[in-house]
């Protein structure tokens, strides 16, 4: 039995690690690739040196972020479909592009574009092939997983970093390898598990689950676009102007470990990940007071404004990792559509800052003073913060209540009928509104009845999802309350399900205290038979 137990273990335990050591060897590796583009360059700030590597890079994760959810959309994007072997060899193909710079017989214009569009293109592939492995993983294991491989891609990244030229070539082709075996593996033992239907976009239906999967990203998706503005429009213009720093070439690799290391505080030991817009209040005025000093302080300051810059980017970055995986398991929405979404946006912000900053900041080189320009550079960066600002501070609840009640109304006929059919079909037993898997020992029973039974089982929870729908729609619970109500229709603990929400115990009391207002209950025992 302990032999066993333990084999039981290891299988669950090894596609786990698999994830964590492949995500991790792929953002070392991509990252090796995208910073190599460095060395060619003596000074940098922030994270770029070449605005044109990053106007093309920028231009073609946005053109292919395009496609994705054009395919998406016609359903031509299938679970599982994204290549991974093609896409290693996009990237192989883009490194030795780069590495024959100025020896090979073409202009090194077409040399560039095509090592950065291949950098693109095999970027996004694989990344979008493993946020798919996360959305198919429960959104605590994905959530572990995806702050393991931060910290864990922030180790090999300072590796990577120390080494020479070689190595570090050497060392990423073995990352990119090992991570593109390891994502195969895992996806293939996915692919024998059971589908999920995802729920595809159609133009002349309501699309309420892809509405709820981008209201769930969009906090997070906005501060983010709105932190690589800023982040372009200051790289760009200081470029252009030449307004460079020493020691600009480790701030990537620093930032990004705090940051990864940050998200692991919050993922595994405060087990509360902060919403991307009460992050993004506290970081409004920091980086708001600290962007004004920039071309008066000295180059240690700007290091470390460039820091702090970066490792709220970072973080947020991670954040919005896991939402697009969360709200891809959810909501049963494509998970390829939701990180195209999430790429092509950012990616746009950047595109436009760059040539922005650039313009700007290329007219003040040949001026020769660039302090004034700076400063009202400045101003534009602290009036998009405070947009955002405003835009992320706004009350979603109240929003969403009046989505709800809008929806209630214009349904009102078509609910009342599917409630009847609802009552006659005896709904009971205890349901989670997103269908989630019972955790082990709930049921051991009822797995070992026949087959049939577990139809009916299938059947009931069904049944039971529908009335927990319902008795949202009907009394405007929002997006987070309607989900509460299923844990607590399956009997879990306030903890159990801070725990699997991540987070709080107060916030999931709050939660209750507006489900019981709203559906006129006083205990658990009242919630329940509403089930019944």
């Amino acid at each position: 039995m302990k032999t066993e137990h333990a084999r039981n273990a290891a299988r669950s335990w090894l596609p786990a690690l698999a994830i964590i050591v492949g995500y991790a060897t792929f953002r070392a590796a991509n990252s090796s690739i995208y910073l190599s583009r460095f060395a060619q360059s003596p000074e940098s700030f922030i994270f770029m040196t070449e605005p044109a590597f990053n106007i093309t890079s920028a231009l073609a994760t946005v053109i292919c972020a395009i496609a994705v959810v054009a395919l998406c959309a016609m359903g031509r994007l299938k679970e599982f479909s994204m290549p991974v072997i093609p896409a290693v060899v996009i990237l192989f193909c883009g490194m030795g592009a780069t590495a024959l710079e100025g020896m090979a017989p073409l202009p090194a214009d077409i040399i560039l574009a095509f090592s950065v569009i291949a950098f693109a293109v095999g970027s996004i592939m694989l990344k979008m092939a493993w946020i798919e492995l996360f959305a198919h993983e429960a959104p605590r294991q994905a959530i572990i997983q995806i702050a393991c491989a931060g910290i864990a891609s922030a180790v090999l990244q300072y590796g990577l970093s120390i080494l020479g030229a070689l190595r570090t070539i050497a060392l990423t082709v073995v990352f990119l390898a090992l991570s593109a075996a390891l994502l195969i593996a895992v996806r293939n033992g996915m692919k024998k598990k059971e589908p999920r239907i995802l729920e595809h976009w159609h133009p002349h239906r309501n699309n309420a689950p892809w509405k709820n999967a981008v209201g769930e990203i969009s906090d997070a998706l906005l501060a983010l676009c709105v932190l690589e503005a800023v982040i372009g429009l200051i790289n760009s213009f200081m470029l252009a102007a030449s307004m460079t720093f020493a020691g600009a070439a480790g701030i990537p690799s620093a930032a990004m470990a705090i940051a990864a290391a940050l998200f692991c505080f919050a993922a595994l030991i405060s087990r509360h990940l902060p919403a991307a817009s009460a992050m993004f209040r506290v970081a409004f005025p920091v980086v708001a007071a600290m962007v004004v000093f920039v071309p008066f302080a000295s180059e240690g300051y700007t290091r470390l404004f460039s820091t702090v810059l970066l490792v709220g980017y970072d973080f947020v970055a991670l954040l919005l990792l896991y939402q697009v995986a969360y709200a891809s398991h959810k909501f049963n929405v494509s998970s390829y559509a939701l990180m195209a979404l999430f790429s092509g946006c950012t990616k746009l912000c950047l595109l436009a800052a760059l040539v922005i900053g650039g313009v700007f900041g290329g007219r003040e080189s040949a001026a020769g003073s660039s302090t004034v320009s700076f400063l009202v550079l400045a101003c534009a960066v602290i009036y998009i913060l405070a947009i955002a600002a405003v835009l992320l501070s706004r009350d979603r609840r109240k929003r969403t209540a009046l989505k709800d009640a809008a929806r209630e109304d214009a349904s009102a006929p078509a609910r009342a009928a599917e409630s009847e059919n609802a009552e006659a079909s005896g709904t009971h037993d205890d349901a989670r509104c997103d269908a989630a898997a019972v955790s082990p020992g709930e049921d051991g029973a009822a797995k070992q009845q026949p087959d049939e039974g577990e139809t009916v089982a299938a059947s009931e929870e069904e049944s039971l999802e529908t009335t927990c729908r319902l008795l949202a729609e009907k009394h405007g619970l929002t997006g987070r309350e309607t989900e509460i109500l299923g844990y607590l229709a399956q009997g879990r603990t306030n903890t159990r399900i801070a725990e699997d929400l991540f987070i709080s115990p107060s916030t999931v009391r709050g939660h209750i205290r507006h489900i019981y207002t709203k559906l006129d209950v006083h205990d658990r025992q009242e919630l329940i038979d509403l089930f019944h």
